[in-house]
C-alpha cells in the first residue's frame, strides 16, 4: 500500500505554518526554521500507514539524524519522506527501529526498503534540534513546546485512528501524559517503550521493543481505544465552563482564603465586580479571571505569587479576591497558609 501523499503534505503545510508561528513568537530559532522547511523539504515530520491500528509517537527530530538521512538514503537518490526514521544505513532508527518493526509485521518490506508500513510513526515535538542543544534546556521550556504542538499532534490522532499507541522513551511518554492531564488531547491508554537510542546493544534494544509491543496487541494488555472515538475537551470548552460557573456564582458571597472577609459577587459583560460592606468597589478584568483559569488547568495550582505577580501586576485588592472567586467554583479547592488554589482531583 502506497502512502497517503495527501495526508502528509497536509501535515508538512501545517507544521511548516506552525514553525513560522513560533519564529514570530520568539520561540524558536529563524535559521532552524528555514533550514527545516527549505533544506529538508522531505521532513514530513510522520511516517506510514493511514489510518492504522498502531500509532507510535517519538519526542522530536533529532537535526544529527535528518543531516545524516539526507546524505546516506535507503537508496542513494535523492531522500524522500522514506529517510525520515531512517538517518543513515547505521542510525539507530535504521538497524534496530526499522529491524524491530520488521520482526513485528508492522512493516512488511525490509528496513533499508521503501514502503511496507503498517503502523505510523510521528513525534510529539516536531522542531528540528541538536540533541546537545535539547538537553541544555529547561524541563518548564521543553513541555512548553509539547503544547505548543499539541493541536498538530490532536489532528494526526483524528485521522490515523490509532487502536495501540507507543510512546517511544520516557520524554514521550511524559509529555503525551502531561497534553492529556491538561486536556490539549483526549485521554486514551498507552505504553512507553524502550528508546531504539538507548545506551544497550542492538539487540537487546530490538527485543525489548518487540517484545512490549508484541505482549500489549496479542494479550490486549491495554484496552483498545479508537481515539477518534473520544472527545476531546478542547480548550474553548473549559472557558465556557468558566463562564457559566460564574453565571451561578453572580449575586454570591465570596470570600477572602486567609481571613474570609466577605463581599458580593456580580458578573458583568467586562469580568467581576467585587462590592465590599462598605459599598466600595474592585473590578476584575475578565481577561485576568481567564488568565488564571487558563494558567490553573496548566499547572494544577496557583499559589499567591503567581497571581499577585503573574496575573494582577501586584495589585493587592484584585489578587485578594481573583482567588477568593476561585474558591467558590467547582473542582477548586484551597489552603489559607501558604495561600493557594489547586485543582482537586477527579474521583
Amino acid at each position: 500500500m502506497t502512502m497517503d501523499m495527501t495526508y502528509f503534505e497536509t501535515l508538512r503545510s501545517k507544521i511548516n505554518e506552525r514553525l513560522i508561528k513560533l519564529v514570530r513568537e520568539g520561540k524558536y530559532d529563524e535559521h532552524s526554521a528555514k533550514r527545516q522547511i527549505e533544506d529538508f523539504p522531505w521532513l514530513y515530520g510522520a511516517l506510514g500507514k493511514v489510518p492504522s491500528d498502531v500509532m507510535f509517537i517519538c519526542e522530536n527530530p533529532s537535526l544529527a539524524g535528518i543531516k545524516k538521512a539526507n546524505i546516506d538514503t535507503i537508496d542513494s537518490g535523492p531522500p524522500d519522506i522514506e529517510a525520515q526514521w531512517w538517518g543513515g544505513s547505521t542510525d539507530f532508527a535504521a538497524c534496530r527501529f526499522r529491524v524491530a518493526l520488521c520482526k513485528l509485521k508492522l512493516k512488511t518490506s525490509p528496513p533499508a526498503a521503501r514502503g511496507g508500513w503498517e503502523c505510523y510513526i510521528t513525534n510529539v515535538i516536531k522542531q528540528s534540534e541538536k540533541v546537545i542543544e535539547r538537553e541544555k534546556l529547561k524541563p518548564i521550556n521543553k513541555r512548553q513546546q509539547a503544547r505548543d504542538w499539541s493541536d498538530i499532534l490532536l489532528w494526526e490522532l483524528v485521522n490515523v485512528k490509532p487502536s495501540y499507541v507507543f510512546c517511544v522513551g520516557v520524554n514521550s511518554f511524559k509529555y503525551v501524559r502531561m497534553l492529556q492531564k491538561e486536556e490539549f488531547i483526549p485521554w486514551f491508554p498507552m505504553v512507553e517503550i524502550t528508546h531504539y537510542s538507548a545506551r544497550k546493544s542492538t539487540l537487546a534494544i530490538i527485543d525489548e521493543i518487540t517484545s512490549v509491543v508484541f505482549k500489549t496487541i496479542k494479550t490486549k494488555k491495554i484496552t483498545k481505544t479508537k481515539v477518534h472515538n473520544l472527545e476531546p475537551k478542547k480548550k474553548g470548552d473549559t472557558m465556557n465552563d468558566l463562564i457559566t460557573e460564574l453565571k451561578k456564582l453572580d449575586g454570591q458571597k465570596c470570600y477572602t482564603l486567609t481571613r474570609d472577609n466577605p463581599a458580593t459577587m456580580r458578573l458583568t459583560d467586562t469580568g467581576v465586580t467585587i462590592i465590599y460592606p462598605t459599598g466600595g468597589k474592585t473590578q476584575i478584568p475578565m481577561a485576568m479571571i481567564q488568565e488564571a483559569w487558563k494558567k490553573l488547568h496548566i499547572k494544577g495550582m496557583l499559589s499567591l505569587e503567581d497571581v499577585h505577580q503573574g496575573i494582577t501586576k501586584e495589585n493587592g485588592p484584585r489578587t485578594d479576591r481573583l482567588m477568593a472567586i476561585f474558591r467558590n467554583l467547582p473542582g477548586v479547592g484551597f489552603t489559607r497558609e501558604p495561600r493557594t488554589l489547586f485543582l482537586k482531583k477527579q474521583e
